[in-house]
């Protein structure tokens, strides 16, 4: 059995268990499945199945002047990080970069 079909197969095995109402262990005995692969993939299924965020961003100019093309970019988070990024930085490297920040 390929990977796709293997994924497939325990995605239905999955989405029966959880519409059962029986806890992991009952469903894997009631249904001969080992408990630690059904773990596996009830996990694997919840990470890739659960909805994608957006991070908050607000833009607060740091001083009353306009900023300038020389000047730095920086990036706050609600959570406290910072990123301050150079005024020659590439465009599509920094487009790649809120793509990464956008599934943060």
């Amino acid at each position: 059995m390929n990977n796709g079909a293997r994924r497939a197969q325990w995605k239905v095995r999955i989405e029966k268990w959880r519409q059962s109402g029986l806890s992991q262990v009952a469903f894997a005995r009631e249904h001969s499945l080992d408990i630690k692969r059904m773990g596996y993939w009830a996990r694997s299924f919840t990470q890739h199945d659960k909805p994608k965020s957006l991070v908050a961003v607000a833009i607060q100019p740091a001083f009353s002047a306009m900023p300038t093309a020389q000047s730095a970019l920086t990036l706050r988070s609600p959570s406290g990080w910072t990123v301050t990024l150079p005024p020659d930085l590439p465009a599509a490297w920094l487009s790649e970069l809120l793509q990464c920040l956008r599934w943060a």
